[in-house]
């Protein structure tokens, strides 16, 4: 191998994947910095925690270098080949789907924490990146057809409503509404019918409000919502908590490790509430860096999509990118108190295993779309 042979490998690596992958290191290690700081203290003001101060930063680095070595093994795998499996991975995803509701479904009306969740945070997250894999291999097959509605939005709507369908039978309504969102985006892009794409939109935002305003603890959810300050130490003490939390950060923040917040919020501090750890220790300064790196992370994504070879590359990258920058913006509109509080972590960062290892393996994916579009541009010259 030549010196030029080998500029021109390091050129195409750095041109097709190490942007986005260094962008996404910088979000997991600032994760792990977080997640240590803001947990060190569980032993010693929750008599009900059973570890050490670095219990949750072990658990969450493990996680992370798995979800790494995912990452390297699924970028070297050629995107094409899920679209060549695509009935077998949307069969997949339906059972996994359906086993999900089976197990859970009877539990529609009750609330998310008041039952077990062994088992369920690996099967939806694996579940949701089959559906975005099925929809984008089915939106480039439809071609011209799309923008016919029997043909087109109709058997799209049923993929998208058989899809979320069963995540309602979770109880997940914040997944559901994400994974609807998510494909609605890969719709647009796809060259849906604007006029039939907003009737589905309407539609589907009916249905969600429906299922949020019949439920008697999600509509608590919303009375805390709209002024969590007549019931701040039940109902509205998380919002409370988090908005609280974003104060105290001001410019600078009080500092790694010395946040308040995080002793109020207990074990929700690292997961759903992260971003208002980030605001409180690292200030206001800390905070707009971190929403910068996930400006830079959807650019670098929405890019690899532009740059895709074919149509299935495009939506697939378009979907895998739209449903983590949703996920991010779902969690801050949380820890601001702009939706009501739901159980959304903020990608890359908040602690949990099944979300990091899933989210990593998806970045493989779009580092295998960025090369072999670079490798195509090459081939080409």
């Amino acid at each position: 191998m030549t010196a030029s042979d080998l500029r021109r490998i390091l050129w195409r690596r750095a041109k097709s994947d190490w942007g986005i992958v260094i962008i996404t290191l910088a979000l997991v290690a600032l994760g792990l910095v977080m997640t240590f700081s803001t947990s060190k203290e569980l032993p010693y003001i929750n008599p009900l925690f059973e570890g050490g101060a670095d219990t949750y930063f072990r658990s969450q680095l493990t996680f992370a270098l798995i979800g790494l070595g995912a990452m390297l093994f699924v970028s070297r795998i050629n995107y094409r080949l899920y679209r060549r499996f695509v009935v077998p991975i949307g069969l997949l995803t339906l059972a996994m789907l359906v086993l999900m509701a089976a197990m859970q479904g009877r539990f529609l009306f009750t609330r998310e924490e008041d039952i077990g969740q062994v088992g369920r945070g690996q099967l939806t997250e694996l579940a949701k990146y089959g559906v975005i894999v099925y929809l984008a291999a089915w939106l480039s097959a439809a071609g011209g057809r799309l923008k016919q509605f029997r043909t087109g939005m109709l058997p799209a709507a049923m993929i998208l409503a058989i899809s979320c369908g069963l995540v309602v039978l979770q109880r997940d309504l914040s997944t559901t509404m994400l994974l609807g969102v998510t494909c609605m985006v890969m719709l647009f892009v796809a060259g849906a019918n604007a006029r039939q794409l907003l009737a589905l939109l309407v539609l589907g935002a009916a249905v969600v409000a429906a299922l949020a305003l019949l439920v008697s603890w999600r509509q608590q959810r919303i009375v805390a919502f709209m002024n969590p300050l007549n019931d701040p130490w039940d109902k509205g003490y998380q919002a409370v908590r988090s908005m609280v939390a974003l104060n105290n950060g001001r410019l600078f923040g009080t500092g790694l490790a010395q946040g308040i917040e995080n002793r109020n919020l207990h074990s929700m501090a690292h997961t759903d509430f992260m971003f208002a750890m980030v605001a409180e220790q690292l200030g206001f300064l800390g905070a707009m860096a971190t929403i910068g790196l996930y400006v830079a992370w959807a650019w670098r994504g929405f890019a690899v999509a532009l740059r895709s070879v074919d149509t299935f590359g495009r939506l697939l990258a378009v979907g895998l990118v739209s449903w983590e920058i949703c996920r991010a913006l779902l969690h801050l509109a949380v820890v601001t108190n702009t939706v009501p509080i739901t159980g959304t972590v903020l990608p890359f960062m908040s602690y949990g295993g099944s979300a990091l290892v899933s989210g990593l393996a998806a970045l493989g994916i779009l580092v295998n779309i960025s090369r072999q579009a670079t490798i195509a541009a090459e081939a080409t010259q």
